[in-house]
């Protein structure tokens, strides 16, 4: 799904990111301050005109009666400004991204992110578009936005008017309900989430984000644009001081098969978080469902990630030259997991655990570890009545192997202890009931049942 994934400290100022799937880049920032009646200036990128700020009086205007961060604010309007001097623009203005991280060329993949403060005095019977993402700094358009990437559309206290470029004509046609909703007579705190990727858009008021929406116009984008568009109504944008979104942790393949792990744009995420910027985390969870094409997922670089789930019926293969790592979330200290719910799935990359794993496999279902198990001190406890395989070197150390429910079998070497309480399948062949059996190291999984057998035989 979305957006953003940003630096982890509290910023302040009507502010643009662009996530390229490797680093954050801050590709506008404006911290809206100055003395009132002065131009405004930028830390990054610029503004296609020139706007004063103000610190405005209700007695001159609708607007509000302070600035949502520090001391000033800007005002934009169709008609006349409350200040002498002030142009109005058509009530438009323009934020010109600084476009150097992708080498002067406009965004068109990658994951942008607008975050601002916005006023409006009024509830009903305005037009105002309190943000877009369009190419405007490459081709003007005499300042109006007809090839948005994606126009929100203030219609009323909880409508937006969407891409304007949509089935409706000249402004998107039907409103759209976001489930965001804008308060009248306060500031808000603005933030629009781009994919460009998958060419969709959402918009969050006051950290309620509403559904994506697609666009129909999937243009490049090089700025950002808002503007007034009702006669004589203030539109009030400021900087606001906020603390960024937090990084998404849920993950969920859509891309083809074979696939590559690492490309952030075959993944979705939860849409309240940002965009993927890699799963790669102790805090990621990862589920490969039917959400995707099945089929083989590769990784040839080590990713590491708290919980993996595989969910479909058809199977999936995480393959590569790499290694996944199973680790514990820092976040709240949860144990790494692996879940089948249902299908027949393998891991043929090297798999090391970095904390205790409980491995769940759903009746019906299974799960191989076609290549290296490195347990790296640690258990891994087998439950649910599955079946799980070790098909090559199982590498324990200290660790583990305890199988409490289902079915565990394979043809691989384990280097550790195979704590039992459930079936034991030597060689994929027949099953041995038994209970309690540490085993020493660098025994076949064959022998194990063997000796099973042969307890059960002395009983």
């Amino acid at each position: 799904m979305l957006l953003v994934a940003q630096a982890a400290q509290i910023s302040q100022g009507f502010i643009v990111t662009w996530d390229d799937g490797a680093t954050v880049h801050t590709v506008f920032q404006d911290q809206m301050e100055g003395a009132a009646g002065t131009a405004q200036t930028t830390i990054v990128g610029s503004w296609s005109a020139t706007t004063n700020y103000i610190n405005d009086d209700l007695s001159l205007s609708d607007g509000p009666p302070g600035a949502a961060s520090g001391n000033t604010y800007v005002e934009r309007r169709r008609a006349a400004p409350s200040i002498s001097g002030a142009p109005t623009l058509n009530g438009g203005q323009g934020a010109l991204l600084d476009l150097a991280a992708n080498g002067g060329n406009a965004f068109t993949t990658g994951n942008l992110n607008v975050q601002f403060a916005y006023w409006i005095p009024v509830t009903e019977g305005i037009w105002q578009s309190p943000g877009l993402l369009d190419n405007g700094q490459i081709s003007p358009n005499n300042g109006d936005p007809k090839t948005a990437h994606s126009y929100i559309f203030r219609s009323a206290a909880s409508e937006f008017w969407g891409d304007d470029s949509g089935p409706g004509g000249g402004f998107g046609g039907a409103n759209i309900d976001t489930g965001a909703q804008i308060l009248v007579g306060q500031w808000n705190l603005m933030e629009i989430r781009a994919d460009l990727d998958a060419n969709t858009s959402q918009t969050c008021v006051n950290a309620v984000c509403g559904p994506e929406q697609t666009s129909v116009n999937d243009s490049p984008v090089s700025r950002v644009f808002y503007r007034s568009e009702t006669n004589n109504v203030g539109m009030y944008i400021d900087a606001v001081s906020f603390t960024p979104s937090p990084d998404p942790t849920i993950f969920t393949w859509r891309g083809a098969t074979p696939g590559n792990w690492n490309a952030i744009n075959n993944w979705t995420t939860d849409t309240t978080s940002g965009s993927p910027g890699g799963t790669n985390g102790t805090n990621h969870s990862v589920t490969f469902g039917a959400l995707g094409s099945q089929g083989t997922v590769a990784t040839d670089t080590t990713v590491t990630v708290n919980s993996i789930t595989f969910d479909n019926a058809s199977s999936y293969n995480v393959a590569g030259g790499g290694q996944v790592t199973l680790a514990v979330a820092t976040s709240d200290s949860t144990n790494p997991s692996v879940s089948v719910v249902q299908g027949d799935h393998q891991f043929q990359v090297n798999v090391q655990l970095d904390g205790a794993t409980t491995a769940t496999v759903a009746a019906g279902g299974s799960l191989a570890f076609n290549n290296v198990l490195n347990l790296n001190g640690n258990t891994m406890t087998k439950i649910g009545d599955g079946t799980l395989s070790i098909n090559n070197n199982l590498i324990g150390g200290s660790g583990s192997v305890q199988c409490q429910a289902g079915v565990c079998n394979g043809t691989g070497t384990i280097g550790g202890n195979l704590s039992n309480s459930a079936v034991v399948a030597p060689g994929n062949n027949g099953s041995l009931g038994a209970q309690l059996v540490p085993e020493p190291t660098s025994l076949y999984l064959l022998v194990i049942g063997l000796v099973l057998l042969v307890r059960r035989r002395r009983r």
